[in-house]
């Protein structure tokens, strides 16, 4: 399949070789059975606090292989030599599965980039003498040390940095107990940006997505050399240490390294992936949409808004831009709005696309028979472009049939849409725990809903050559 990808870098006599290996023969006394493989692109989404993209889709191929077999006839299970426990082989000779995760900039972000990419190396960097050590401790969005140094938590593909801000500031690293924008900051998302930075990497991808944060990105920016300085009720102005979402509500204004107008990050471009579109503070903006789900109850989420509003005055005030009401300044508890406030060279893009981008999608989803796509809910959210939206529109526009694997259905479509839910025949406790289990057995019920193409099968006498 990748083979076909690239004809030009093909030796001329190799082509012909790449066909026929996409054909299975199975040879009896006095024929030939010739198929077509069936070729089927699992490109899901993760299922959030579930299961990661990655580890989804490859178990997806591989029960589509056992189920595949499973479901042989006698004939061809006796053509192809296999025997009574050739069910459990992982691989059928009549399928050929792709797995491509996808992202949308949040969880998974690093996973979905091409898996053959690898890290820069230090002879390709122009390191600056200011350069951040691999001996710097990374923080966690509990203020907590994370095992690796910086370089460890991101990529390098193409002389373009990728970073996933949920590695290191995201919310499933926070126990649910202990889940509130309060506690939380993205200073280490901050540190993965400047170690970029600092060893000379010219461009910049942040994904923003699956954040434990609401600091309005002052953690971050915080890392990138900002002093944020706050006001108690009974105290003096005072920088902090490490700024989290507490500090909001006392926030008095910040200083920017160079002094006011000095914008961060000159002669680097940054690029905020994420598919969100809320502003920083209002109805639509990261408390109100995003508050709840980070652990803030009505009340907290009364004193973060105030607190985001002091942000935005303190960008304004220190020469920065305005961000308040900017779509996308909400993604990421407000990350997306305090770099595009006080970084030079910053825009938005979305993260949906740079992922499908770097990995050829629509190439992909043209050169199956079949997609399975998915993620942890599907709901009306969905069709405003998450990642099962964006596939199936793909999907539509070449004329694929599309298959939504999950694990809740709150739309409720029928069959006709082919959307599976694991919920649909498992207890909550059993889709998030038994994951593959679940996954196996909807396949299974399932199976003829998928309605899957028939393969063309051609018979010819071998003696007749």
């Amino acid at each position: 399949w990748d083979a076909q990808k690239d004809p030009s870098s093909v030796a001329p006599t190799k082509p012909i070789v790449v066909a026929i290996s996409f054909r299975i023969g199975i040879m009896s006394a006095s024929a030939t059975c010739v198929r077509d493989p069936l070729r089927v692109l699992c490109a899901l989404d993760s299922f959030k606090d579930c299961r990661d993209a990655a580890s989804l889709g490859a178990h997806v191929s591989r029960s589509l292989h056992r189920l595949f077999l499973a479901r042989l006839s006698p004939a061809e299970r006796t053509a192809l030599s296999l025997d009574s426990s050739a069910a459990a082989s992982p691989q059928c000779p009549y399928l050929e599965t792709r797995n491509l995760p996808l992202s949308d900039g949040g969880e998974g972000f690093l996973d979905a980039l091409p898996s053959g990419a690898e890290q820069a190396k230090d002879s390709d960097l122009v390191a600056k003498p200011t350069a951040v050590s691999d001996s710097v401790v990374v923080y966690g969005p509990l203020g907590n040390k994370l095992p690796f140094p910086p370089s460890s938590y991101y990529r390098v593909l193409n002389g373009v940095a990728y970073i996933e801000m949920a590695r290191v500031s995201g919310l499933e690293a926070v126990p649910e107990a202990s889940r509130s924008p309060f506690l939380t900051t993205t200073y280490g998302t901050g540190q993965l940006i400047r170690d970029a930075y600092d060893r000379g990497i010219p461009k910049i991808v942040v994904g923003l997505g699956g954040s434990a944060t609401n600091d309005g990105g002052l953690g971050a920016l915080q890392a990138l050399g900002v002093t944020p300085v706050v006001r108690p009720p009974d105290g003096e102005q005072k920088p902090v240490e490490m700024f989290f979402g507490r500090h909001l509500a006392t926030l008095d204004h910040v200083e920017l390294p160079g002094g006011n107008g000095s914008l961060l990050l000159p002669g680097a471009e940054v690029v905020l992936a994420c598919d969100v579109d809320n502003p920083f503070v209002g109805p639509d903006g990261a408390v109100a949409v995003f508050g709840s789900q980070k652990g803030a109850s009505p009340e907290d989420q009364i004193v973060l808004e105030a607190g985001m509003l002091n942000a935005s005055r303190a960008f304004l005030a220190c020469g920065g831009r305005s961000i308040a009401d900017v779509p996308g300044a909400g993604a990421a508890g407000g990350l997306g709005g305090g770099l595009m406030a006080l970084v030079e060279n910053v825009s938005l893009r979305s993260g949906l696309e740079v992922i499908a981008e770097a990995n050829c999608l629509e190439d992909a989803i043209r050169e199956s028979d079949i997609v399975i796509t998915g993620e942890g809910c599907y709901d009306a959210q969905t069709a405003r472009g998450k990642v099962v939206a964006h596939v199936q529109s793909l999907a539509r526009r070449h004329n694929k049939p599309v298959v939504v694997l999950c694990g809740l259905n709150k739309t409720k479509e029928g069959v006709n849409e082919r959307v599976l839910e694991l919920m649909s025949m498992f207890n909550k406790e059993q889709s998030f725990k038994e994951t593959e289990m679940c996954i196996d057995g909807l396949l299974d019920k399932h199976w003829d809903a998928l309605q899957l193409p028939e393969m063309k099968t051609v018979v010819t006498d071998h003696r007749s050559g």
